[in-house]
């Protein structure tokens, strides 16, 4: 099973890295071009996209990543036929209607944010027809995974997509500076990618094309719960994940919302390895608790949670000593937030430190714990952002981010240890923690100012990353072991 994680996580880490490589680039040069105040306006306009799109979803992915899996290990094909007929349709045609209606009343829409204009209301009438699009890509996606096919997702998802966009973005934003063209620019590599990836499906192993099977779908009482509780998860995860960036919107100015997306951008590159772990490791979750194998899920979980760390920590070490340098990449009105970046690296890195532990709860039958930990979360965000947002500004939300995300993720170790009885560390994932959050502290307190020549890139790169695994070859080789072992 873990040789199984770490060839498909292989897969996700070279689209991750060539998403990184190119994505970091074409956002840098975009945000060069048009200003942090336009970026800002974009990034309002994905707010609006992405508020709409978890109010009709009605968590119909998380739910087909839950059952697929499962249905097809027990060779239930029609019934997986139906909930993947079911979520597909449901997912475009709600995304269709949704799309229009936005398009019709993006004016008052508008006037809800911060220095609301005509300029912005343009964008978000465009970004309305990222919808629909978004809405199947989380269908297409989902589909795939629980087949366990991410070679095809980071080939036509990832390594298309990007391609195409960065092309186009080089190209088109060489002759302007209109933020708007970026969105036709997404909007054509979207729907240039969702028709592979639809053409490449393979329908004999998964069809989605039976005549619209709401009765088969809503008289399963199983799938109908884990929907509902999902759906419900999914509105509250939203809140604590975008109340910070709403509060902004319509208390500050675009600008500060076009920095403070930058500086999360940046802190959360080093989560890829986790985000694709956890895209692999959820149907691997479903398939051993269905089984009752725990044991097997114990072992994946604290090998997976090292291998994160392991890869990482480097990274984050990275980030944050080059910190400056980054910045100062997306010009000079972003240049002075480093010490605001590294607190944000901080909370991501706790985020890291725990592994896959809110993914085991979610996908591990223990999804009440999940819910009970983001409601108290969204209200603690909601709180904390209505009070010291509008009068301490980005520096608040910076606070705020870092402060939620650590207390979530250690309530995560909590119920999962008092669920499954085992927690995601070993005595190596410890000593890596103290090493990394020596340096986020320092550099965060202290934050000296290095100036770093082209050599010295690469020789604090070599002796970072020596630093962080010549103590742990023999962890390393154990777990090189079982995967040849899994073989």
């Amino acid at each position: 099973m873990l040789a199984k994680v770490v060839k498909q996580a292989s897969w996700s880490m070279i689209g991750s890295v060539f998403g990184f490589a190119i994505g970091f680039f074409v956002k840098m040069y975009l945000i060069r071009a048009v200003g942090t105040d336009a970026f800002g306006k974009y990034m309002i306009g994905q707010t609006v996209v992405a508020t709409v799109q978890v109010f009709i979803a009605l968590a119909i992915p998380q739910t087909l990543l839950r059952f697929l899996p499962a249905l097809l290990e027990k060779q239930q094909t029609e019934k997986a036929n139906s909930l993947a007929s079911f979520g597909a349709q449901y997912l475009v045609i709600a995304g269709i209607t949704a799309a229009i209606a936005v398009a019709i009343f993006h004016t008052p829409i508008t006037h809800m944010f911060h220095g609301g204009d005509s300029y912005l209301g343009y964008i978000i009438m465009l970004s309305a027809l990222y919808i629909p699009l978004m809405l199947y890509l989380a269908f297409i996606t989902s589909a795939y995974r629980s087949l366990l096919q991410i070679k095809e997702v980071v080939l036509y998802g990832t390594i298309w997509m990007v391609s195409i966009r960065a092309v186009l973005t080089f190209t088109v934003f060489s002759f302007t500076e209109d933020i708007r063209y970026f969105i036709f620019i997404e909007l054509f590599s979207s729907l240039v990618v969702l028709s592979i990836m639809t053409a490449k499906f393979d329908t004999s192993k998964l069809s989605f094309f039976k005549p619209f099977p709401y009765k088969d779908i809503l008289e399963d009482k199983q799938i109908v719960l884990f929907g509902k509780k999902m759906y419900f998860y999914a509105l509250i995860g939203f809140a604590g994940g975008y109340a910070i960036t709403l509060t902004m919107s319509i208390t500050l100015p675009a600008s500060d919302v076009g920095v403070y997306a930058i500086l999360v951008t940046i802190s959360g590159l080093s989560s890829f390895l986790l985000n694709n772990l956890n895209s692999i490791f959820a149907p691997m979750i479903s398939k051993l608790n269905a089984a009752g194998r725990v044991r097997k899920l114990e072992l994946l979980f604290k090998d997976t949670t090292f291998i994160v760390n392991i890869l990482t920590a480097p990274f984050i070490v990275l980030l944050v000593l080059f910190s400056g340098d980054i910045l100062s990449l997306y010009g000079k009105e972003v240049s002075p937030y480093v010490v605001p970046l590294i607190i944000l690296v901080l909370g991501s890195y706790i985020n890291l430190f725990v592994g896959n532990s809110g993914m085991l709860l979610l996908m591990g039958g223990r999804e009440n714990d999940e819910i009970y930990i983001k409601v108290a979360n969204i209200a603690f965000v909601l709180l904390l952002s209505i009070i010291f947002i509008p009068t301490y500004g980005l520096l608040a939300a910076v606070w705020i981010n870092t402060i939620s995300m650590t207390t979530v993720n250690l309530l995560h170790v909590y119920f999962v240890k008092k669920r499954f009885g085992f927690t995601p560390w070993s005595t190596a994932s410890a000593l890596l923690f103290v090493m990394t959050v020596s340096v986020i502290v320092y550099m965060g307190s202290v934050h000296p100012s290095f100036t770093y020549s082209t050599g010295d890139y690469v020789w604090v790169t070599f002796v970072v990353l020596m630093a962080f695994w010549l103590p742990f070859l023999k962890k390393i080789g154990n777990i090189v072991h079982t995967i040849k072992q899994d073989h």
